[in-house]
């Protein structure tokens, strides 16, 4: 179903198809195991930021949008892109410690790393939340990290 959205309570009307966008806070992908998992989440995660970006880029475009709103936008649209680059990052810096794979989720003030493990020391996990946290500069006590066999 198309429904009508206005952004921060701007004239700017945009048509949002609701089943295929999903919230970046939602668990993503399949509950299946191995690499596809991953694979499945980075995909996802991939396609709904692309998502956001192409209706910002929409409320950006529109000569009907106010400046403020336009600016707005485009803030959000470079706190997006800064976003996947700094999931990819931490992704390949946990990777480099020796895990198969791991996906990272950021929201503003937390993350979620899910590293391809049997399991998890607490020290293990610890120490991914230290690089997450050097990575973004939120708190190591905000960043929960699971292992996903």
């Amino acid at each position: 179903m198309l429904k009508k959205e206005v952004y921060k309570h701007s004239p700017v009307e945009v048509k949002v198809d609701e089943k295929n966008v999903t919230s970046r806070r939602q668990q993503v992908g399949p509950q299946n195991g191995g690499k596809e998992f991953f694979v499945d989440c980075r995909l996802t995660r991939d396609r709904i930021c692309s998502r956001q970006i192409e209706i910002l880029k929409e409320i950006a475009n529109n000569p009907d949008s106010s400046a403020e709103v336009r600016d707005r936008a485009q803030k959000d649209i470079m706190q997006i892109t800064d976003s996947l680059g700094k999931e990819t990052e931490i992704e390949k810096l946990i990777m480099a410690r020796g895990y198969k794979d791991a996906v990272v989720m950021l929201q503003s003030k937390m993350a979620t790393v899910i590293v391809q493990a049997p399991s998890l020391l607490r020290s293990d996990a610890e120490r991914i939340a230290e690089i997450v946290a050097r990575a973004t500069g939120l708190e190591p006590g905000n960043v929960f990290v699971m292992a996903k066999p």
